[in-house]
């Protein structure tokens, strides 16, 4: 059986304590110098308005963890090294960016809206209801969203949840839900159209990979600190609770749609396919407040995100913008968004609407222009260039996404990755590669030599792709490890994004220590489980069957008794196909709950026991049904990435 990942799951990894390098090479000093050239960091508006209505924060911290955890859900704490001078082992800008993430507690934004922050990599907002309270975007994980609603009702009187709204179909805008309501809720849930779908199935048919890959991206395995990890740019960190998932009662599907929620007026307006597959923004005319979800920001975005995931289009996500900046504009006292701070006053709540606006949509159209011009999509990072009127402000900064992986977005969204060039038609594998470098280059010592002295140099890129190539070809080579791993190490101090800051120093201390093997945390939450479709549960067998043990024609039925949905699952060719709402006679039938069968995808009980228990029957070869599931893999979760 399948078991999925954990939602988030690579957060509940235990950190390394191992040290790294504490002076910075030429190239760190020369990219923190070019910022600091490049922005104003006398300017205190962002800090002031991080600050603005601050009310307190709590005395509970650390949050605990699930039951029978010894990690704490969120502890703030881990972030107090943030406080004081810069050290030289951070960009200023992301160092910047850091603190101000960092803040957390209740916070007054406008009459009858307040937002608790730094309690998670997101915002929990809260508007005041006829009744209750409107919860927006209840974080990441049950136990922050309840310790947030806690700090909400002792500091503003208790009062019930009367409605949700989750803005969009990540986690960490929904993942909390059952902190702050529970199975008898009788409110609204409201969400964009195809929540459900999206929140659960991003994640599913490559969630294996996307986990690991995310465990370098939000540096999970980095301790916290001034030569680790600092916040990934969007927010502080991520809580390593519980998340959960309930199905909307209100679902927008129309463009505008305009909902009295617990008697206060609202205006959503639909953004899918920018920032979220489901997502939107909404207008709040009683309070003259717009609240811009994660479509507007205090950073750049991801439109092609690190740990892996389709490309966005950038041109759409301004046009969402633009829509916002004519329709709401001047009727906007307050503009706050399910990240960062809130901004006040007609004025600076339309230049942080602009600036965003006019970011997305240059790095695309700048992107195609460059690429309509025969430029590739390695040439184009190198060679886009975005306006100092936009580049040097605050808001726009790569300390979330950047603009080199975001142009590579723009010409995947329309090129591929190929590039027309005829020697990548079918590359070498990068093992095969380093092999044929290292063979061209002279040697290893060779190699060795070079790209010492382009590291004393500052010449880190160049370093750093001829190290790669030898660590690929001699994996067992450990001083070329520990030199490429030094390389990563200062390319880390340099980055000005959170995201490659962490990946540079993840690589780095796995390239010195191996892959830390820890324990893997799997989904047990019943919401998250629940909420993924059959289909979608069958569509996840098919890509972990293993080709090594595929037999055409084993089959199989799947009834699910309290649904009454049913498929028939057969291998031909090699792959696993579903035919949803058909059975096939002359197939072994397992007839289960669809609970049963999600405890079977969690390796929670067996079909035997099932059967035992009378919980599940099989009708049929119980041989033949043994052998199918048997054809299917559970891929491993430390692979290597730094090294073949």
């Amino acid at each position: 059986m399948i078991r999925p990942l954990a939602l988030g799951a690579v957060l509940l990894l235990a950190a390394s304590n191992s040290a790294l390098a504490q002076t910075v090479s030429p190239f760190v000093e020369r990219a923190h110098a070019k910022a600091e050239a490049q922005l104003d960091f006398d300017d205190q508006r962002d800090i002031e308005r991080a600050l603005r209505g601050f009310v307190t924060t709590s005395d509970d911290f650390p949050v605990p963890g699930p039951d029978g955890s010894p990690r704490p859900a969120w502890d703030p704490s881990n972030f107090e090294f943030l406080q004081g001078e810069r050290p030289a082992t951070v960009h200023p800008a992301l160092w910047r960016q850091s603190q101000l993430n960092a803040l957390h507690g209740l916070f007054e934004v406008t009459d009858g809206i307040w937002q608790v922050r730094g309690f998670d990599l997101s915002n929990l907002t809260i508007i005041r209801g006829e009744t209750g309270w409107i919860v927006v975007d209840p974080l990441i994980s049950r136990e922050t969203a309840a310790a947030a609603m806690e700090l909400v009702n002792r500091e503003l009187g208790q009062r019930p949840v009367s409605a949700v709204i989750f803005t969009h179909s990540h986690v960490d805008h929904y993942g909390g839900v059952r902190g702050v309501i529970g199975d008898d809720f009788t409110g609204d849930i409201i969400a964009p159209a195809n929540f459900v779908v999206e929140s659960v199935s991003e994640n599913v048919l490559a969630g294996n990979a996307m986990a690991r890959r995310a465990s370098y991206m939000f540096g999970g395995l980095l301790p916290k600190s001034s030569t680790g990890d600092v916040g990934s740019g969007l927010g502080p960190g991520i809580s390593t609770g519980t998340p959960g998932i309930m199905t909307p009662t209100i679902s927008i599907s129309d463009e505008f749609e305009t909902h009295i929620i617990d008697g206060v007026e609202l205006e959503f307006m639909l953004t899918q396919g920018a920032e979220a597959p489901s997502e939107f923004m909404f207008y709040q005319p009683g309070a003259r407040a717009f609240h811009q979800a994660e479509i507007i920001n205090h950073t750049l975005h991801n439109l092609y995100t690190p740990r892996g995931a389709k490309v966005r289009d950038g041109r759409l996500w301004s046009s969402y913008i633009d829509t916002a900046v004519q329709r709401y504009g001047d009727r906007t006292d307050v503009s706050l968004g399910s990240h960062h701070w809130p901004v006040w006053g007609e004025n600076d709540v339309g230049d942080l609407w602009t600036g965003q606006r006019d970011l997305y949509r240059v790095i695309h159209d700048q992107t195609v222009r460059l690429a309509n011009q025969g430029h590739t999509i390695d040439e184009i990072p190198s060679l886009i260039q975005l306006p100092d009127s936009v580049a040097s402000r605050f808001a726009n900064r790569g300390y979330y996404g950047t603009l080199s992986h975001n142009s590579r977005a723009q010409y995947q969204l329309y090129f591929g990755y190929f590039d027309g060039n005829p020697a990548n038609l079918d590359p070498l594998t990068p093992t095969d590669a380093g092999r044929q470098f290292v063979d061209y280059a002279g040697g290893a010592t060779a190699v060795m030599r070079k790209a010492g002295e382009d590291f004393d140099a500052g010449r880190l890129k160049r370093a750093a792709t001829a190290l790669n190539h030898l660590v690929f070809a001699e994996p067992a080579n450990q001083p070329a490890a520990d030199l490429l791993a030094e390389v990563y190490t200062q390319m880390g101090y340099a980055a000005e994004s959170g995201p490659w800051r962490n990946f540079y120093l993840t690589g780095a201390q796995e390239l010195r220590n191996g892959v830390a093997e820890l324990p893997v945390p799997r989904s047990t939450n019943s919401d998250t489980i629940r909420a993924v479709p059959l289909t979608q549960i069958f569509d996840l067998m098919a890509v972990r069957l293993d080709p090594a043990k595929a037999t055409d024609g084993r089959a199989v039925n799947m009834i699910m008794t309290d649904t009454d949905e049913r498929a028939h699952l057969f291998v031909s060719g090699g792959a696993l196909h579903h035919r949803m709402g058909v059975t096939d006679d002359d197939a072994p039938t397992l007839s289960i709950t669809r609970k049963g069968f999600d405890r079977l995808n969690l390796k929670q009980t067996t079909v035997a026991k099932l059967v035992l228990s009378g919980d599940a029957k099989l009708s049929g070869n119980p041989l033949k049904l043994r052998s199918f599931f048997a054809q299917f893999e559970e891929p491993p979760f430390w692979f290597e990435i730094v090294r073949p």
